[in-house]
């Protein structure tokens, strides 16, 4: 079974900088992404924006609810 820590970026890609830029998906093709988490009561309860693609390296931020075009607010 692979580890976050068996992917290391791949020396032949190239990476970019593209931390304030909201990525789902490389620039590269990958979708799998480094990302730091808390955890609370076996859910996910915060997540830190910057992640780091585990194929190249680039930098870009994560997408978050908000930012989807179809995101609706709900007051209850």
């Amino acid at each position: 079974m692979m580890t976050i820590l068996d992917f290391e970026p791949d020396p032949e890609l190239p990476s970019f900088d593209f931390s304030g830029i909201i990525m789902h998906e490389c620039i590269c093709g990958s979708d799998m992404w480094k990302i730091v988490v808390s955890f609370k009561e076996y859910e996910i309860a915060s997540y830190m924006l910057d992640m780091e693609c585990i194929h190249c390296g680039t930098r870009a931020k994560a997408p978050t609810p908000p930012d989807n075009p179809e995101y609706e607010e709900y007051n209850d």
